[in-house]
């Protein structure tokens, strides 16, 4: 991905975020039997806006320091020590919550 493509993703990523934080600050506005598909629609969108800024430009600053902070526990290289493991768990934690909030 280009430094552009990069920063360009990051930027549109922090816009979906932003539309989303407005969607759920204003949605009592809104007509009560479309609040369950709004808050839904929200949750997807910051959950996609989420992975999107993980592989951009701001997303690969944040990993690798938060890969330099957990390396201080153990390995966070693929397949081996505690950091990576920490990291698998709160992912498919995540993933949970997410499906748990979509239900």
């Amino acid at each position: 991905m280009s430094s552009i493509a990069s920063w360009a993703g990051s930027g549109t990523a922090l816009i979906t975020i932003g539309a989303c934080w407005l969607l759920l600050r204003h949605l009592s506005h809104l007509p009560s039997g479309t609040h369950p598909w709004l808050h839904r629609l929200a949750i997807i969108g910051m959950y996609c806006a989420g992975l999107v800024l993980t592989v951009t430009a701001a997303g690969q600053w944040v990993l690798s320091t938060a890969r330099s902070l957990i390396g201080m526990i153990g390995s966070t290289t693929p397949g081996s020590g505690a950091g990576w493991a920490m990291i698998t768990i709160g992912a498919l934690a995540l993933a949970l919550a997410v499906l748990v909030a979509l239900i």
